[in-house]
C-alpha cells in the first residue's frame, strides 16, 4: 500500500487512513446485512405479524428497516472517522458536504442490495449464508482487503462492479486529496442509482413473509 500510495498521496494521506476507508466500507455492509436482517428475527418471535396487522402495507415496514439501515450505517463511518481524526489517520479540512452525500449514497446502496438478497432467501440460514458471501465477495473484489491498485488488471475491471470501489474511490479523493461533490460526481451517481433500485425492489420482495390476511 505504502509503495502505490507514494506516487499518488496528496496533502494528508495516510496509509492508515486508507486502511481505515477500506475496513470502513466492509463494516458498513455488515452493519445493512444486521439491519435487514431483524426481519427474520421478528418473523420468528411474531414481532413481524404484529407489524402487519396494522393499516401499513408491508413494504413500509421493510422501507422502515432499510431507512433505519442507512441511519446506522452513517453513525458507524462517524465514529470510525472520529477514531481517525483521534489518531492523526485522516485530517480536518475534508469536504463535509461531500463526504456525508457519499456515507448515505454508500450505506443506502448497501442496505438496498441486502434488501434484495434477502428477498431471495426463504429462510435464516440461506440469508445467513448468501449475505456473507455477498459482502465479502464484493470486499475482495472492490478494494476493501487488498487495494485496487494492487490487483492484477482483470480484477481491477471485475472491482467497478462493486459498492465497495466506488464508496472506496470517493473517500479517497474526499479525505485525500481535497475533492468535493464535483470530484466523486461518479461514485455518487453509480451508489445512488443502486440505492434506488434496491429501495424499489427490496420492499417488494418480502411475499414469502408468513403475514396474516388482512
Amino acid at each position: 500500500v505504502k509503495e502505490e500510495s507514494e506516487a499518488e498521496s496528496g496533502p494528508g494521506f495516510s496509509v492508515f487512513g486508507y486502511i481505515l476507508v477500506m475496513t470502513t466500507v466492509m463494516a458498513v455492509l455488515f452493519v445493512s446485512v444486521r439491519s435487514i436482517f431483524d426481519l427474520f428475527e421478528e418473523q420468528k418471535n411474531g414481532m413481524l405479524k404484529r407489524q402487519a396487522a396494522s393499516p401499513l402495507p408491508v413494504g413500509r415496514i421493510i422501507l422502515a428497516k432499510l431507512v433505519f439501515g442507512v441511519v446506522l450505517g452513517a453513525i458507524v463511518v462517524a465514529l470510525l472517522a472520529v477514531i481517525g481524526l483521534l489518531f492523526g489517520w485522516i485530517e480536518t479540512g475534508v469536504d463535509g458536504l461531500a463526504a456525508l452525500a457519499l456515507t448515505v449514497a454508500y450505506s443506502a446502496a448497501g442496505c438496498g442490495l441486502v434488501a434484495v438478497v434477502f428477498g431471495l432467501c426463504r429462510n435464516e440460514k440461506q440469508a445467513g449464508i448468501l449475505s456473507w458471501l455477498v459482502v465479502m465477495g464484493m470486499s475482495a473484489v472492490g478494494g476493501s482487503m487488498v487495494p485496487v491498485e494492487n490487483m492484477p488488471a482483470a480484477m481491477r475491471s471485475a472491482s467497478e462492479w462493486t459498492l465497495n470501489y466506488w464508496a472506496i474511490d470517493g473517500y479517497k479523493q474526499v479525505l485525500f486529496f481535497g475533492g468535493g461533490l464535483a470530484q466523486i460526481q461518479t461514485a455518487l451517481l453509480v451508489l445512488a442509482g443502486c440505492a434506488v433500485v434496491g429501495f424499489s425492489l427490496g420492499p417488494v420482495s418480502y411475499t414469502h413473509l408468513t403475514l396474516p390476511t388482512k
